[in-house]
C-alpha cells in the first residue's frame, strides 16, 4: 500500500506491468473521489498536488512504472502531516482519512489497524460519506 500522499510540483503517471492495483485521488478542494482497479497494461494519472493512493489488490507482488513530469516532485504523506502525540487519536484520524477516501476497503483497514476499538470501524463502515 502507497499511503495517500502527494506531490505538491508535478503530475503522476503510473502504468501497471502486471499484477492488480486499486488506485485513486481527491479531485481539487475535496471535490469528488475518483478510483479505479487497474489490470496489467493499464495506467493512470494523478494530477499535480492531488491526494492519491495506490493498493495492491491482489495476494501476488506487482509490477508498476510511474513517471512525475518534474525532477523535483516533492512528496507529502498525508499522515505525516497529522502531529498527533497520543496513538489511539491518531489511529482515529487516519481512519476517517481512509474510511472517507476508501470506503470499498473497511474490512481490509479494520485488519490492519488493531489500536482501533472495532465498534468505532464499524460505525464509520456503515456511515454514508459526506
Amino acid at each position: 500500500m502507497n499511503t495517500p500522499h502527494t506531490h505538491p510540483r508535478a503530475t503522476e503517471f503510473l502504468y501497471l506491468v502486471d499484477g492488480q492495483m486499486e488506485v485513486g485521488f481527491i479531485e481539487e478542494n475535496g471535490a469528488r473521489f475518483v478510483g479505479n482497479a487497474l489490470t496489467p497494461g493499464q495506467g493512470t494519472i494523478f494530477p499535480k498536488g492531488s491526494i492519491h493512493f495506490q493498493i495492491n489488490a491482489g495476494c501476488e507482488p506487482l509490477t508498476f512504472v510511474a513517471a512525475l513530469n518534474d525532477e523535483d516532485p516533492g512528496a507529502s504523506q498525508v499522515a505525516q502531516r497529522c502531529e498527533y502525540p497520543d496513538p489511539v487519536v491518531f489511529s482515529r484520524c487516519l481512519v476517517l482519512i481512509c474510511v472517507r477516501f476508501f470506503q470499498s476497503s473497511v474490512s481490509r483497514l479494520m485488519s490492519s489497524l488493531p489500536l482501533l476499538e472495532m465498534s468505532v470501524l464499524r460505525r464509520l463502515s456503515t456511515s454514508p460519506v459526506v
